[in-house]
């Protein structure tokens, strides 16, 4: 079910215990932990099942790191 901003983040709240803003949804959208369905530049809707698992995992303290420049294996030799 899509839910307002609002809704999402008192989820979070709920879940982490923390006092979580806008922007968390946003990072977490951006870095593809939850879909975002843009409304306006400012508002969007948010799966609240996504955003519950995404807490959780938050709340367990388990990290989500960028793949991005992370070493690949690859040797070059002459």
């Amino acid at each position: 079910m899509l839910i307002p901003t609002a809704q999402a983040l008192e989820i979070v709240r709920e879940v982490t215990g923390g006092n979580p803003d806008r922007t968390l949804l946003k990072r977490w959208a951006d870095q593809g932990r939850i879909d975002r369905v843009a409304v306006h530049a400012r508002c969007g809707l948010y799966h609240d099942d996504q955003i519950r698992s995404v807490a959780l995992t938050a709340k367990d303290g388990k990290k989500h790191h960028s793949t991005m420049g992370a070493f690949s294996g690859v040797e070059i030799s002459q």
